[in-house]
């Protein structure tokens, strides 16, 4: 018991005299609790909603009132023609569709029932189906003191509302989040441990040689398990990119340059292995749940929703469901990949530059 007792008290010592590591095990747990309190939820909430309202009368306007004070939606375009309302929802503009038809309140009157036409992006079936029955509600309350109004439904990019044309193009991502951020982070600090990393940084080779020659096997291996990932995704899953493959493949180099920036950045920072490993997954929690891949973020509180902007997974796994179900081609969705250069750009600088300093 008394060796037990000594190896225990061993143990502690080292704990307390590595502080990163102690503050590390003290903050960490923390910051998930309250992010992950915040971000986990199964409601589905804020679902943006477009209007096209060629009726213009009081009772079409009452319907939209109703939509618009209810709290499971968000009113966030009126448009003026039915390819409009289609357009928003291929651009995320809006997540359902409303198009009321110019003889609404008229067949409301004369024949006794008004009919709409419901447009839901499907790509997140569940998100889907529960936007529409807060929907159906709505409207039965609404219909409870005047003539019924039927709902004619229609599901965009996955009719058939397959829960794996939503997930999987978000794995496929996450597989190589995973792999870049490990291998890129372990890597470097297994040559600092070794002492191999003071060794090289005496030799003729330069700081961007030594970058370069580490990390270009990393982009490399992620493309080739990229390839690898999409084509059991197609034979397994039945699941293949709607849109341009190379055009994927060109918005994953630049989202590589985050993942491969921040594994540099951690390996930089982190004394060995251990406290490397520990970094990377306390980053992977936050990217991941921040990402909308499992929670919309539409869902989170705007405090949280604002700081979803600085995670790049957020930008790139919208990219990549757009390009697989949408056929979105990168000249539209701009607004993704800009956001998505500029993190790549500031983390892969700051990576370099402490990296830089700690091989001094």
């Amino acid at each position: 018991m008394r060796i037990i007792l000594a190896l225990i008290k061993k143990e502690f010592r080292q704990l307390v005299a590595d502080p990163f590591f102690f503050r590390f095990l003290l903050i960490a747990p923390l910051a998930q609790l309250i992010v992950l309190g915040f971000s986990l939820t199964l409601e589905t909430s804020n679902v943006s909603l477009a209007v096209c309202d060629l009726d213009r009368s009081p009772a079409s306007r009452e319907l939209i009132s109703a939509l618009e004070n209810s709290e499971h939606f968000v009113l966030t375009h009126h448009v003026l023609q039915y390819q409009e309302l289609e357009q928003s929802l291929r651009r995320w503009e809006a997540a359902v569709g409303i198009y009321i038809p110019p003889d609404f309140s008229r067949r409301r009157s004369t024949e006794g029932s008004g009919r709409i036409l419901v447009l839901l992006d499907s790509v997140d079936g569940n998100k889907a189906l529960t936007a529409f029955g807060y929907l159906t509600q709505i409207v039965s309350a609404e219909s409870v003191s005047a003539s019924p109004v039927q709902l004619t439904y229609r599901y965009r990019f996955n009719p058939e509302l397959r829960s794996e044309a939503f997930m999987v193009p978000g794995i496929v991502v996450l597989i190589i989040t995973i792999i870049t951020l490990l291998i890129a982070s372990m890597s470097l600090v297994r040559e600092k441990e070794r002492g191999t990393l003071e060794q090289l940084s005496v030799t003729p080779i330069t700081k961007g040689q030594l970058i370069a020659g580490k990390l270009l096997p990393f982009l490399f291996y992620a493309f080739v398990e990229l390839a690898i990932i999409l084509r059991v995704a197609e034979l397994v899953f039945r699941l293949s990119p709607a849109g341009s493959i190379l055009q994927l493949y060109f918005a994953v180099l630049i989202y590589l340059g985050s993942t491969l920036g921040l594994g540099l950045l951690i390996s930089s920072i982190a004394s060995t292995q251990q406290q490397a490993l520990f970094i990377a997954w306390f980053c992977m929690v936050f990217m991941i749940l921040l990402s909308g891949f499992f929670i919309p973020i539409d869902n989170m509180p705007l405090w949280l929703q604002r700081i979803t902007l600085l995670n790049p997974l957020r930008f790139m796994m919208t990219i990549v469901r757009e390009i697989y179900l949408k056929s979105t081609p990168l000249s539209l969705l701009l607004d993704q990949l800009l956001p998505l250069g500029a993190l790549g750009v500031g983390i892969f600088f700051a990576s370099v530059l402490t990296f830089q300093k700690t091989v001094k």
